[in-house]
C-alpha cells in the first residue's frame, strides 16, 4: 500500500532516533497505540488518532481522546515515561519511547494531520475487510475535546514481527522490515 504523499511531504526530516522515512511512516494514517506507566509502575494505554512530527522541536505529538484515555493522561501528568507504537496494515511496526511527556491542546496542524490521517486509517481498515460504519467510527475523535500527548523520542525499536523485533532502530538498514516481508 502506498504511503500518504502528504505525510512524506510534511515529515521533511526525522526527529531524535526517527529518520525522515520513519517520520513519514508514523504520520501516514496507521494504528497508533500510546502507553505510559503510572506511579506504581502499572502500564496504561490509549489509542492515538494521529501523530504529528515536530522536527524543529524534536517531538512527536499524538492526538488522543480524553474520554477513552483518562488513565493514560493521568500517568502522563504524573510524569510517567511514554511509548507509542505505530503499525500499518502489513504489520510493519515501530515503537518510540520518551522519558518525559506533557499534555497540550491540539494545534491547527495537529487537527489537519488528524483529518488527513484518519481518512487514511479508515481506508486501510476498509481494505482489511471491516464494515464502513466500523471504519468510520474507529477513527472518529472529537477535535473539540481532543488533547495531544507530546514527547521527545529518545529511543526507537522495530516491532515488525520477525527476527529483528525488539531491536533498536539504528541497528537496521531496513527498519520497517520490508526485506523480510518480501522474502
Amino acid at each position: 500500500m502506498k504511503r500518504d504523499a502528504a505525510a512524506s511531504a510534511q515529515a521533511g526530516q526525522g526527529t531524535g532516533p526517527l529518520s525522515a522515512e520513519l517520520a513519514a511512516f508514523v504520520q501516514s494514517g496507521i494504528t497508533v497505540l500510546i502507553g505510559a506507566s503510572d506511579l506504581h509502575g502499572t502500564p496504561v494505554a490509549g489509542f492515538g488518532f494521529s501523530c504529528t512530527v515536530d522536527a524543529a522541536a524534536g517531538e512527536l505529538r499524538v492526538l488522543v481522546d480524553p474520554a477513552g484515555s483518562a488513565p493514560l493522561l493521568a500517568a502522563v501528568r504524573a510524569g510517567g515515561s511514554v511509548a507509542a507504537s505505530f503499525t500499518d496494515l502489513e504489520h510493519r511496526s515501530i515503537q518510540a519511547k520518551g522519558a518525559r511527556a506533557r499534555i497540550e491542546a491540539p494545534t491547527p496542524r495537529d487537527l489537519a494531520d488528524y483529518a488527513r490521517q484518519s481518512r487514511g486509517h479508515r481506508d486501510w481498515l476498509a481494505l482489511a475487510g471491516f464494515a464502513p460504519a466500523f471504519c468510520t467510527g474507529f477513527v472518529r475523535c472529537d477535535p473539540q475535546t481532543a488533547v495531544v500527548v507530546v514527547f521527545a523520542p529518545e529511543q526507537a525499536f522495530r516491532q515488525t514481527p520477525g527476527p529483528g523485533a525488539g531491536e533498536a532502530i539504528h541497528a537496521f538498514p531496513d527498519p520497517l522490515g520490508r526485506a523480510e516481508r518480501s522474502a
